[in-house]
């Protein structure tokens, strides 16, 4: 059970940002996240509360790994902070569109929001680039997020094409 802060986004959130971004014909680097930071720890809670699992969280391990596995970058990867400051993620458009209990729901549960046809048709033939450095194909492998969101930009009716540098097979 330790206490840090961690940045992230969910898929639909990513592609309502991307949606947006090409919309506004927006250029430069963007750094979209949730509107809150999340623990670790509580992200675990979330999904087994939404999974309908019972999860115990202890303190126990905490002295060994804030002491002799403090700089094991396993541990700091899983345990340390990592965020960037809320500032660099406001946009001229709204793309928080689910918040994070909403977007754990959705993907404990696999339920996929309706886009509305006049979305679709309004982004007709938007070809969008998706470039990857670590990637797997979508059914080998943990590195597929690339297509996970060119399925959620599908829905809005973008065309995604993705690059990815390092395929396994």
């Amino acid at each position: 059970n330790i206490n840090n802060k961690r940045s992230m986004i969910y898929i639909g959130n990513l592609a309502e940002c991307i949606a947006g971004l090409i919309s506004a014909e927006a250029k430069g680097i963007f750094l979209p996240q949730e509107e809150h930071y999340i623990c670790t720890s509580e992200l675990v809670k979330l999904i087994a509360e939404t999974s309908g699992k019972k999860i115990w969280l202890t303190k126990l391990f905490n002295p060994i790994i804030k002491g002799p596995l403090k700089n094991n970058n396993y541990v700091i990867k899983a345990f340390g902070d990592c965020y960037y400051d809320p500032s660099e993620s406001h946009f001229s458009f709204d793309y928080q569109r689910y918040t994070t209990q909403e977007s754990i729901r959705l993907i404990t549960q696999d339920e996929n929001r309706d886009i509305t046809e006049n979305q679709k048709e309004s982004n007709n033939n938007k070809v969008v680039w998706l470039i990857s450095q670590e990637s797997d194909m979508p059914s080998t492998g943990p590195h597929n997020r690339h297509y996970e969101l060119a399925h959620s930009l599908i829905s809005y009716g973008y065309s995604p094409i993705v690059f990815a540098a390092s395929a396994t097979r």
